[in-house]
């Protein structure tokens, strides 16, 4: 897999915060397709009819989902535990979840990181394109959970 075949998926209330992400998220030349939810409930919609085969799309399933924690309908820590369910099918076996949330919280930290898919925690935002390759490229590599 090259560097830029990674689909990505932002799941993120707040517009702003997701259009940020997106131009950062370009920046990094790690991806060229990114999709959005704006919220939990949607996001877990979304990926369950794609599992299911009822739409077809190159993008799925993403390799990266990014996280927001206080969303409406379904927050981030409800979208995990809904999200474990769709894990225990092999489409999501190297799907990672990075949190992406403005709680710099260490409970919320650690709360997440009980979850095993989750591999990162940024407290929105970074501060350039290169310090979040970094940060995913840890991820990816295994070397960035810590809680």
């Amino acid at each position: 897999m090259t560097m830029n075949d990674y689909p990505i998926l932002i799941i993120d209330d707040n517009e702003g915060d997701r259009y940020i992400l997106k131009r950062l998220l370009k920046g990094t030349g790690l991806t060229s397709s990114i999709n959005e939810m704006n919220n939990g409930q949607s996001a877990i919609d979304y990926l369950s009819k794609l599992n299911s085969g009822e739409s077809a799309t190159d993008d799925f399933p993403p390799t990266i989902i990014f996280l927001d924690i206080n969303m409406p309908l379904l927050d981030g820590f409800q979208f995990l535990n809904h999200y474990h369910e769709l894990k225990l099918d092999e489409s999501f076996s190297s799907t990672i979840i990075m949190m992406f949330s403005s709680s710099g919280r260490e409970e919320d930290k650690r709360k997440a990181f009980l979850h095993d898919c989750v591999k990162g925690y940024i407290v929105k935002m970074p501060e350039s394109s290169d310090e979040l390759k970094l940060t995913i490229s840890n991820s990816l590599a295994g070397t960035n959970r810590k809680a």
